[in-house]
């Protein structure tokens, strides 16, 4: 077997290996199938290279020849086929495509009536070549024009995308390059120009960088190459190598003894090799663990939603370097999604609403759980609409995401985390959509918990609160009074009851209507809650009676207290209207104040702040009365 021989084989070797892995990952893909055409046909060339380098007559020469140069003549269109196919632009160029088939069959029908070629001859001493016909000219400017043409389009492709298609372009283009490079050398010998087609080894170097691009970026979704798979082509491409040694010195004994140091250091290489790949795992593994177990900690201290959605886009942006991420919730099934949080600073200001109908939600249901939206023409090729390709390009230009992950409780999706590109260009890799899809997970359980402790908080407000003053009410009161009197009790701070009458109410009743009076009553509530502070408690006690609980003051404070409330009610005009036209009403307040003592009973003491109060209205409108 001669060198360019055992090249034949090993790259027949190599194409049907990533053939098989991309057709059988998804056979019903359009850019898979695509694929399958241009690798079908270096693999027949393979083959074909193969037996052409085994004959020694130059009948079997001229035959193998030709068969293997019917691919050759084929691998341009359908690499332009598979180009068009990546880059969405297989419907809108059909008829150029067909342009390109029908130039190579027209060359395919001259090369079987001898018009390329008529004889073949040895050259170099590497088997039978052909003596070419002025047409074979023609044929390879076209040949490699179609090449250009290919290349060309897939490169401005790579311009307009980003993310891990454009990553899967690169890899493609690269592999491209040095197969086509490789395949290349064979045409000098053609024309009878003396160098040896050695470089047809990078045909399989190909296939070794598209087994890379398979596992690094799922190139073609065929992620189903193993570590020991791309061992397996790699080495064999080495073992190559010392019969090229041994073709060029014809030194078969150092060749044998080379080969057999190969054979023997390979198991121990790939031992080395699948050691090392899997500590680079297990410590991204652990890394991914503690940024989840951190995360989901802090997610458990968060009771505002506000703040929870704001941690996880940080938490997103932080842990893989993103440029941007975002959170889009929905409070209620019939409303649209809300752009709720983001790193983005005009999204901040402008906001961003995503209708509650949309193709996203069709393609979280039917997909792997998640969307990369900047390939999404790829893995839905089949089921894509026109609309849903404008919709998801709109929602790619505006807010830059490269994945979607849906926020799902109980099945029903009620948000999305978008993810931007990574700041270093990289792509998303498995791991990452997998740590991404959990952090999803959690997403949705915290922020469902969340709301669930919200509601039931602002039940729990309502059961308490006096729907038109905005303080709380009596039933509170009585409860909380018990709390604060034994807290008292144990700590020994003083407590204070400040019961309030409105002054003359009954006549803004009487003079406005109760609808007058009712807005007279929720201003005084708003006032009396600015100016108090937090940790005071007012109650609408009945009625225009109000009450203030003051812990931890003294009776000088209390006072202060009381006067700045009848200052602020005072110098505030309350605008009525009734059936006698609009007025401005100022309100005062008569007010009655006792301490609580040790000794006595809680409810004693609101007694005798009421009968402080009953003595502050004998007195005279907005006065004050300490109870003794």
């Amino acid at each position: 077997m001669t060198y360019l021989g055992l090249i034949g084989l090993i790259n027949f070797i190599s194409c049907s290996v990533v053939c098989y892995y991309i057709i059988t990952r998804n056979p019903r893909s359009p850019q898979n199938r695509s694929y399958c055409y241009f690798n079908i046909a270096a693999c027949i060339y393979s083959l074909g290279y193969f037996i052409w380098q085994l004959q020694k007559e130059p009948v079997g020469g001229y035959f193998w020849l030709t068969f293997l140069s019917v691919p050759v003549f084929l691998m341009p269109p359908t690499y332009i086929h598979f180009a068009f196919s990546i880059t969405d632009n297989y419907l809108r160029k059909r008829r150029d495509l067909i342009l390109h088939y029908s130039i190579q069959l027209f060359f395919i029908a001259m090369l079987l009536m001898g018009r390329i070629y008529t004889r073949v001859e040895i050259k170099m001493d590497l088997g039978y070549w052909p003596v070419v016909e002025p047409l074979f000219y023609v044929f390879l400017a076209f040949w490699l024009g179609q090449l250009v043409y290919a290349f060309t389009i897939i490169f401005a492709n790579i311009k307009r995308t980003q993310g891990i298609k454009k990553e899967q372009l690169k890899v493609f283009v690269i592999a491209s390059l040095f197969g086509y490079v490789g395949g290349v050398f064979n045409w000098f010998l053609w024309c009878d120009i003396p160098i040896p087609p050695y470089p047809s080894i990078l045909i399989s170097a190909f296939m070794g960088i598209l087994a890379y691009g398979m596992i690094r970026f799922k190139f073609l979704n065929a992620a189903a190459l193993t570590l020991k798979g791309v061992f397996v082509i790699v080495y064999i491409m080495i073992l190559s190598l010392p019969f090229l040694l041994g073709y060029v010195t014809r030194d078969w004994q150092r060749v044998s003894l080379f080969l057999l140091i190969l054979g023997i250091l390979g198991p121990y290489f790939y031992r080395l090799v699948l050691t090392k790949a899997e500590g680079q795992l297990y410590s991204r593994q652990r890394r991914y663990q503690y940024m989840l177990k951190r995360i989901a900690e802090e997610m458990i201290s968060y009771h505002d939603i506000d703040r929870l959605v704001n941690m996880i886009v940080r938490a997103c942006v932080k842990s893989v370097n993103l440029n941007n991420a975002h959170i889009f919730l929905r409070d209620e099934k019939d409303k649209d999604y809300e752009l709720v949080a983001t790193r983005r600073a005009d999204l901040v200001k402008s906001g961003g609403v995503i209708a509650k109908h949309n193709p996203l939600n069709r393609f979280l249901t039917a997909g792997p759980g998640y969307i990369n939206v900047e390939a999404i023409n790829l893995e839905y090729e089949n089921s894509v609409k026109a609309e849903e390709k404008h919709f998801i390009r709109e929602f790619y230009d505006k807010y830059g995401t490269s994945l979607l992950f849906p926020i799902k409780a109980n099945e029903d999706i009620m948000g999305f985390l978008a993810l931007g590109q990574k700041s270093n260009g990289a792509a998303y890799t498995p791991d990452d959509i997998e740590v991404f899809s959990l952090l999803s997970y959690q997403s949705a359980l915290a922020i469902t918990n969340c709301r669930y402790l919200n509601e039931t908080q602002e039940l729990y407000i309502r059961a308490v609160t006096d729907k038109l003053t905005g303080c709380y009410n009596r039933g509170y009161f009585e409860e909380y009074l018990a709390q604060a009197a034994l807290n008292s009790k144990q700590t020994g701070k003083r407590l204070f009851v400040l019961m309030i009458d409105l002054d003359e109410f009954k006549e803004i009743n009487d003079g406005y209507g109760h609808d007058a009076g009712d807005k007279v009553l929720a201003e005084v509530g708003v006032i009396f809650r600015k100016t108090l502070r937090k940790t005071d408690v007012v109650v609408r006690y009945g009625g225009d009676e109000f009450v203030v609980l003051l812990e931890n003051v003294i009776r000088e404070q209390v006072e202060i207290v009381a006067r700045k409330l009848q200052e602020s009610l005072a110098s505030s005009v309350i605008s009525v209207s009734s059936s006698k036209g609009d007025a401005a009403v100022n309100v005062f307040a008569s007010m009655g104040a006792a301490e609580f003592s040790r000794g006595e009973d809680i409810t004693n003491c609101v007694k005798r702040a009421d009968e402080a109060l009953y003595e502050s209205k004998k007195e005279g409108k907005h006065n004050i009365v300490f109870a003794d």
